[in-house]
This record gives structure tokens, C-alpha cells and sequence, in this order.
């Protein structure tokens, strides 16, 4: 979504200006404080929607999964690949289990790897949907989890581990 504020040359120049910051490690936190100041000046459209996502991923390597919620959830329809995956992983944080499952198989799609399976799986439990939950752990499988005996051992898949589908994953799984 254009805006009127995306053709302010002043609020381009400044995302170009912290575009440069961004991959150095030093001016990160420099790089946070003006992507804040440029959302404030933009407050939507496409230079918000950019810098938001800039803001997110440098939050997220931080771990602060309820800042990287808050800022991608409100602009969901408009989020890069990247920032999709993102936005799983906090949503899975922020325990949103019906957006984690939202945006699962978009996500697993783009990056098939067995952390998005397996926090799909978890969703799905939560939400006692067993067949999805199963059929994420056998994804997770595919991608490469090793180690799914102990991720179908956790406390998520009470609500489920009594499920004909879930017995019957459990048991091929030990075989």
C-alpha cells in the first residue's frame, strides 16, 4: 500500500540512510532508534511497512519475540518472506496458536525447515487439532527432525496424545 508519505524524499532518504547502518554490527542500536523515528514520521504505507520489517528483524535477533509481534501482526498482508517466518515464530511465542496456524504452510513453503514444522505442530495441539498436529510432526520428519520422540513427549500434546492419530504417529515413530 502506497501512501502520499512514500513519495517524501526526505523519509526515503532517511531508509536509505539506515539501510547502510543495518549490517553494521556497531550501529545496530542506531539503526533501531531512527527505524522507530522513521515509522512515528511515516505512520503507513510502504516506507512504515520496510521499516517495521527492518525494526522486527533486528528485534528478533535480540529474541524480543512480543516487540516483533507487535510491530509485523498490524501489517501482516504486506510482510516480506522473511518477515513472514518471523511473525510465526513470535506469534508461536506470543502463544497466538490460530495465527501460528495461519501462517504455517505459507512459511513452511517459503523455508521448509523443521523449527516452523514443529511450532505448527505444537499450535495445532494446542488448539486440539490432531490430524494437523500429526501432520506437522511427519513434516517436521521430513525436513529433518531428529529428535521428534522428545518433541512428542512435551506437555503440548496432552490435549491430544489420547488421539488415534497421535498413538498411531507415536508408535511408527518408535519403530
Amino acid at each position: 500500500m502506497i501512501t502520499s508519505n512514500d513519495d517524501s524524499d526526505s523519509l526515503t532518504q532517511e531508509l536509505k540512510g539506515i539501510e547502510k547502518l543495518i549490517p553494521q554490527k556497531e550501529r545496530k542500536g542506531e539503526a533501531m532508534l531512527r527505524l522507530e523515528e522513521l515509522r512515528r514520521r511515516a505512520k503507513k504505507g510502504l516506507i512504515f511497512n520496510l521499516a517495521s520489517q527492518y525494526l522486527a528483524d533486528l528485534r528478533m535477533e535480540r529474541a524480543e519475540f512480543e516487540s516483533v509481534y507487535a510491530l509485523l501482526l498490524p501489517i501482516k498482508k504486506h510482510l516480506t518472506p522473511k518477515s513472514q517466518i518471523y511473525l510465526h515464530h513470535a506469534a508461536y511465542e506470543m502463544r497466538d496458536y490460530p495465527l501460528v496456524v495461519e501462517l504455517a504452510g505459507p512459511c513452511f513453503q517459503l523455508f521448509p525447515d523443521p523449527s516452523i514444522a514443529v511450532r505448527s505442530a505444537e499450535a495445532c495441539a494446542a488448539l486440539i487439532r490432531s490430524k494437523s498436529a500429526v501432520g506437522w510432526l511427519m513434516a517436521a520428519r521430513k525436513a529433518g527432525c531428529a529428535d521428534l520422540d522428545s518433541i512428542a513427549s512435551k506437555e503440548i500434546f496432552n490435549s491430544i496424545r489420547h488421539r488415534r492419530e497421535f498413538i498411531k504417529f507415536n508408535n511408527h515413530s518408535r519403530v
